[in-house]
């Protein structure tokens, strides 16, 4: 009796519904009722046409069905997608250019967890409920946070056009990010993507209708979330000064259309002083007041500087650091993730853990409280 053969048939038997009988598979698969049997026994190897017809019908990966593990570079993604005034409609054109862009990083996932990613905790549906388990000022470690409370991992790549989210391998919560200096933006990807994590959304096999639901869901998720009700009604929008309503965006993380939106949306009364600064842009409208916000006087380039670093999770960082130290995997794609030659992550080499250092410093929290939101027309 062939083992393997026999984990390929437990592993036909457990994705078969039960309407499918053996023998309607074997007519769908090409294939003698005798011969799977046999085959899903151990007693008879499976041809590679036979298995690639049996995981299309059941609606598998054919690693999963040869593996027992999912082929991560697989993995259907759900986008942040943009409004276009012309068809009115929510549009997503970099989606094959960032697919080719992702595939490294579901490569690392694939080399560095062999045996199956971890899984991640549960994200409440209700955003009140994941504002409470973030905790407050969570949106200068927006990121961290996500990772620390949620165990959803967490990359930023320069060479996206737009935000995405996944669950790997059905279980591993992913959000990418854009790597630009619009910090604002990627806090709004960032609560919209956790949106579509938290509210289950799926991008394979939905309607056109049902993805435009889906992305009004996770917007009104990511409102909710950086900006309720209860702090915009703290505020009296008609009589606050200029300078307030700037350390209200750099504190909680909120731009100048975001907010300007949030406080229509709301039918709250507002001056028109306020409403022609919050028609400015937001680093313009920051510039102006940053100085009596905060005393550093370059506490904008460094937040514009953080948010446009890539980023990989620590977690993932070790795990691919351990499989090249134990010669299980090459170091390319290590060194790919950390930003570094190949040579600075050779196993034995003396300058991996200066190389490996550097790239952990750059997710240290910094040190000034605040955070950070964007709205979807930003650019």
């Amino acid at each position: 009796m062939d083992t393997t053969t026999r984990e390929i048939g437990e592993r036909i038997r457990s994705a078969m519904s039960a309407g499918l009988t053996q023998r309607d598979l074997a007519d769908k698969a090409g294939m003698t009722p005798d011969a799977l049997s046999r085959a899903l026994n151990g007693h008879r190897g499976f041809a590679t046409v036979e298995l690639i017809g049996i995981a299309d019908l059941l609606g598998v990966s054919l690693q999963w069905l040869a593996t027992g593990r999912d082929d991560l570079r697989q993995t259907e993604l759900v986008a942040r997608h943009n409004w276009d005034a012309e068809s009115e409609r929510r549009v997503n054109g970099g989606h094959d250019a960032d697919t080719e862009a992702l595939a490294p990083v579901f490569e690392a996932y694939q080399l560095a967890y062999p045996n199956g990613v971890p899984m991640s905790r549960e994200i409440p549906e209700r955003s009140a409920a994941v504002r409470d388990k973030l905790g407050p000022d969570f949106v200068r470690r927006f990121a961290d946070r996500i990772e620390e409370e949620f165990d959803v991992d967490v990359v930023q790549l320069p060479n996206l056009t737009t935000a995405y989210s996944t669950l790997l391998a059905g279980q591993r919560g992913l959000i990418a990010l854009v790597a630009d200096s619009y910090w604002y933006r990627n806090n709004w990807s960032l609560a919209h993507e956790l949106g579509h994590l938290a509210l289950g959304h799926a991008e394979g096999g939905v309607s056109e209708d049902e993805r435009q639901r889906q992305e009004e869901a996770a917007n009104k998720f990511a409102a909710d979330l950086l900006l309720p009700r209860s702090l915009m009604t703290s505020v009296d929008w008609a009589t606050v000064g200029l300078p307030e309503v700037a350390s209200f965006l750099w504190h909680h993380g909120v731009s100048t259309w975001a907010l300007r939106t949030r406080i229509a949306y709301l039918k709250a009364e507002m001056s028109a002083e306020l409403l022609s600064a919050l028609t400015e842009s937001t680093p313009k409208f920051l510039r102006a007041h940053l100085h009596e916000i905060d005393g550093d006087p370059h506490a904008m380039a460094r937040r514009e500087q953080e948010s446009a670093a890539r980023q990989f999770p620590l977690g993932l960082l070790d795990a691919l650091t351990e499989r090249v130290d134990e010669g299980r995997v090459g170091p390319q794609r290590l060194a790919w993730a950390l930003g570094v030659s190949v040579a600075s992550v050779m196993p034995d080499e003396e300058s991996v853990a200066e190389q490996y250092f550097q790239a952990m410093s750059r997710r240290s929290p910094l040190s000034d409280q605040g955070g950070s939101l964007a709205d979807s027309s930003a650019s």
